[in-house]
């Protein structure tokens, strides 16, 4: 009740020295919506430009073991730990690429929504952080409404959308049951881009709705009473 009274006389907009201690001690506005979209375009385009590519590339290499496994010695230790070692290179080639680019989304994403600033305000530990009543309020309060939205649209838009797509798709599933068993990779491959580019093309008016959402909804935290704003004054 006594923080429900607070917030109602909170009332003015916050000062830019406000605003700018708030920066400094890392409270910036975030979302999370964001962040989830980036790593989705990330993933997208590790399957769509490289997991294929990446993969016939590595089959192709694993295939000399498999062909010539005379030109590989297994006398000693020595010899198999050197062997796990090249094929652990070969797999880490393959690897490396899609690590990078979806570290690279999850970047972009923060630069997006804010420049890069450290601070150790943020990771010092908080009796707010275990309370009880705290973490109650943040379930069942305005935020946790919001957040109950926002997953409610992602189930059924984005299940509604992927059904739709599964469905219009199930003729060629089938029908690869009975064809080459070497095309079935690529349907599979076709049928992940597919679903992702749907994923990622309903999710984004949710995201850019939820980036203007945390920055009000900071805003709005940062209001000042009368009396804090004279006091700053």
């Amino acid at each position: 009740m006594a923080d429900d009274q607070d917030k109602e006389s909170k009332t003015e907009e916050a000062t830019e020295k406000r605003v700018s201690d708030a920066i400094e001690k890392g409270n910036i506005p975030r979302s999370r919506e964001a962040s989830m979209f980036a790593s989705l375009l990330g993933i997208l385009i590790v399957v769509a430009f490289l997991a294929g590519p990446g993969s016939a590339s590595l089959a192709s290499r694993m295939a000399l073991l498999v062909d010539n496994p005379g030109d590989y010695r297994l006398e000693t230790g020595a010899d198999a730990t050197a062997l796990l070692m090249a094929i652990a290179m070969q797999v880490g080639l393959f690897l490396l690429p899609m690590i990078v680019v979806l570290a690279v989304a999850g970047l972009a994403a923060s630069f997006f929504q804010n420049a890069p600033r450290l601070t150790v305000e943020q990771i010092m530990p908080k009796s707010s952080r275990i309370s009880p009543a705290a973490g109650w309020k943040r379930i069942f309060g305005s935020h946790g409404q919001v957040e109950f939205l926002k997953s409610l649209f992602k189930f059924v838009a984005v299940g509604l959308v992927v059904s739709l797509m599964l469905n219009s798709d199930r003729h060629s599933v089938i029908d690869s049951m009975f064809g080459d068993p070497t095309e079935i990779p690529g349907l599979i491959l076709s049928l992940a881009v597919r679903l992702l580019s749907v994923v990622c093309v309903t999710i984004v008016v949710l995201v850019a709705a939820d980036v203007v959402w945390s920055r009000l909804r900071w805003r709005m935290d940062l209001r000042m009473t009368r009396q804090e704003l004279k006091d700053e004054l």
